[in-house]
């Protein structure tokens, strides 16, 4: 990804990665209701902005930047990308009568965008991947989030040079397969067809171990209260961020990361972590810490 120079530094001295920064607004749904993607370009520069529904919210996106930060530190929007998507909402929605007090929360990705080494505007760089492999150190960067499955054959390939029997044929096979639907019924189709989309084949398992009563909605997402049990339980969490904004989004979702829930996600959680009251206590500061200086709105002075 974005961190492949820093590895590959210590076995090549070439620099290959152009870190692009690309953030996004994500707005109540009640402000800005829609059922599909509206795609339109910039009135400023003709770049293409999308605005598209994603669990429950709206969201509005992307920049296109030169991300110049220490790739160490938790990328977040600036206040002029901020206002570059918020006046391009504006213009396109003018009946909607958006305001930057709409805003729910912010978040920025960097993308690891091969670097052609000619200067070109950020959005012109190409986004094919590329594979390397520097004395058996493989490392794998750029590409699109669609091109997962022909990335990781690529990969595996130039590993298999490296250990032997390593199978790297492509089997054509579906990613996913569609679980049998068993368990309450009366979980409405929307439900229903979320939950297939998430778990696949772990469905059955996800809805005879998590509780009935926790198949409901946290707050106006449509995320459940088994959603947050299940990924503490079973997702790999090291820290609550890992949880609110990764594995399940309510960090997003909510404003101030959800901190009016905080009673319920506390209750939810903290037993499946194995945290005391201090430790969770201190990782719950830590992670609203977090979310307000890198999710939330920007100070106009952050550039």
């Amino acid at each position: 990804g974005a961190w492949a120079d820093v590895l590959r530094s210590k076995v090549a001295g070439e620099r290959k990665v152009r870190p692009l920064r690309g953030s996004h607004l994500v707005l109540p749904r009640a402000r800005l209701p829609l059922d599909e993607v509206i795609g339109f370009p910039h009135p400023e520069d003709k770049r293409p902005v999308f605005v598209y529904p994603w669990e429950g919210a709206t969201i509005v996106g992307t920049t296109d930047l030169d991300h110049r930060a220490s790739l160490n530190d938790e990328p977040h929007i600036s206040d002029e990308e901020l206002r570059y998507l918020l006046s391009a909402a504006q213009r396109e929605f003018p009946d909607a009568g958006l305001r930057r007090e709409d805003i729910v929360s912010t978040w920025a990705g960097v993308r690891p965008v091969v670097a052609s080494g000619k200067g070109v505007d950020p959005s012109k760089e190409r986004r094919d991947h590329v594979v390397w492999d520097d004395h058996g150190l493989i490392s794998v960067t750029g590409g699109k989030l669609t091109t997962f499955r022909l990335i990781a054959l690529d990969a595996l390939r130039s590993a298999a040079r490296h250990v032997p029997g390593l199978d790297a044929s492509d089997t054509r096979e579906p990613t996913f397969r569609r679980a049998p639907v068993t368990g309450p019924t009366a979980l409405s189709r929307a439900v229903r067809e979320r939950l297939e989309g998430r778990y696949g084949p772990l469905l059955p398992r996800f809805l005879s171990e998590m509780p009935a009563a926790e198949l409901v909605p946290i707050g106006d997402t449509p995320t459940l209260v088994a959603d947050l049990r299940w990924a503490a339980r079973h997702e790999a969490v090291v820290r609550l961020e890992d949880l609110l904004l990764r594995r399940t989004r309510l960090g997003l979702l909510l404003p101030d990361g959800g901190s009016a829930h905080a009673d319920l996600i506390r209750r939810t959680v903290q037993p499946e972590l194995g945290l005391d009251d201090a430790a969770y206590e201190r990782a719950w500061d830590d992670y609203l810490a977090l979310v307000r200086a890198s999710y939330g709105l920007p100070n106009a002075a952050s550039g």
